[in-house]
């Protein structure tokens, strides 16, 4: 597991925004980069026109279960058909898959959109309406894994960290641009229209963006994304083709451990998530006062993405110095603290040092992830080896929202449950650390 405990020798000092620039010059990844931009800036909009609807309503009281439902019915069924989609992105011309994906979307979204404004949903609209969106975020993380299993098509090898580093700070992006739009609508329309109105709007522009990344996808060259190879699988390809990734994955062992440490931080990022969102709208302000909650939530997110971008600066610095591992271990060792001390003080200061930390943390832990999988999966499986990854990314999540119902009263004040998940943070930065330490003399680690 060299490349996890040791830095490479090529990469002693980065300058991300001279190697970004330099990024730029290539056409494949300007084009990647165009279309990563409009269509998470169209999932942005999608995602906060959901929790306009849904959990921000005045109509509804935010608790623990309606935020964990909510997840389970957007998230998990990408994990249940990962396995059979892994397979197509290692078969299917990567191009295509972006055009008819995001298609699709906008014509998803375009009819949730349409059904929103008919007004307050019935029985039988309100499962039609989760059916909708469960597919729209299905296909979310279907594209992302796709974009993802192309890196290496658009940049050299020796570019993974920096392009890893670039290329998710799409995501905060379309987070803020999300957040501009619906927040400027809902409160644009305030008193003018029915807030389902408004709420229907953000669904509409949201849909015309995802129309605007089907022209860009149209714009990239035929397989240049890839597979090398295209052709239709069979039905028996399924599920050998992804049983063969996951042997093969779990013989790169810098990948394998990555991944798992990935996939508990991402637990305990998640019921950060869900305590923040209850705390801001049950404990922090009175819970009829939803202008209120947005706006702390706004600004929560907003820092935790202040995070996620200074992890574009700081990691490619820090992980081409002592290792990606070793990078991963003080993130967690790190945020763990920030976590305890000012995060379990429940004051806003200190929620907002918190997000800021877990941002960084959690961002550079998927940087780190990326580029491990990059370096150490094979082109072959690159497609199934992300959709794996993806799988652990929306799983965790919803894991995380249950056991924060388990564990949390209903206003998300619990000192007990922040100091566990920081100490938590802290005994896994400890035990990746001793893996690494262990690995560093025995086969390649």
């Amino acid at each position: 597991m060299r490349f996890l405990g040791h830095a490479p020798n090529y990469c002693v000092q980065v300058d991300l925004w001279r190697e970004g620039r330099r990024l730029m010059h290539g056409a494949l990844f300007r084009k990647m980069l165009a279309v990563r931009l409009a269509t998470q800036s169209a999932d942005g909009i999608l995602q906060m026109g959901l929790a306009s609807y849904v959990v921000l309503s005045p109509v509804n009281q935010a608790d623990a279960i309606s935020i964990a439902t909510v997840l389970a019915v957007t998230l998990l069924p990408f994990s249940i058909i990962g396995p059979i989609i892994g397979v197509v992105l290692d078969r299917w011309d990567r191009r295509t898959v972006i055009v008819v994906t995001d298609l699709v979307r906008a014509v998803l979204v375009g009819g949730l959109a349409v059904l929103v404004a008919s007004g307050p949903l019935g029985s039988g609209q309100t499962v039609l309406f989760y059916g909708i969106v469960l597919v729209a975020m299905s296909l979310n993380r279907f594209l992302m894994a796709n974009l993802q299993a192309a890196v290496p098509l658009a940049v050299h090898g020796r570019d993974f960290l920096i392009a890893n580093s670039i290329l998710p700070m799409v995501g905060p992006l379309g987070v803020v641009v999300g957040g501009a739009v619906a927040g400027g609508l809902r409160l644009g329309t305030a008193g003018l229209l029915p807030t389902w109105v408004a709420d229907s709007l953000i669904f509409a522009v949201s849909a015309t963006l995802f129309l605007g990344t089907v022209g860009l996808g149209t714009r990239v060259p035929p397989r240049a994304f890839g597979p090398t190879v295209v052709h239709r699988p069979r039905a028996g390809e399924v599920l050998g083709g992804m049983y063969r990734a996951v042997v093969h994955l779990a013989r790169q062992r810098a990948a394998a451990v990555g991944l798992f440490f990935f996939a508990a931080q991402r637990v305990l990022f998640g019921m950060i998530f869900v305590e923040a969102i209850l705390l801001y709208r049950n404990w922090f302000n009175p819970t009829d006062d939803i202008g209120a909650a947005m706006r702390d939530i706004g600004l929560w997110a907003g820092i935790n993405g202040v995070g996620v971008l200074l992890s574009a600066a700081i990691t490619p610095q820090v992980a081409s110095r002592i290792g990606v591992g070793r990078w991963m271990a003080l993130l967690l060792v790190g945020g763990g603290v920030l976590q305890i001390i000012p995060g379990s003080t429940f004051t806003l200061w200190g929620m907002l040092v918190g997000a800021l930390a877990v941002g960084l943390q959690t961002q550079s832990m998927k940087i780190s992830v990326d580029t491990l999988l990059h370096r150490h999966v094979q082109q072959a499986f690159k497609g199934r080896a992300f959709i794996i990854s993806d799988m652990l990314f929306n799983g965790t999540l919803v894991v995380a929202a249950f056991l924060v119902v388990a564990l949390a009263p209903a206003d998300g004040h619990s000192v007990a449950l922040f100091v566990s998940i920081g100490v938590t943070m802290i005994l896994l930065g400890l035990v990746l650390l001793l893996l690494i330490r262990a690995g560093a003399s025995s086969r390649g680690w």
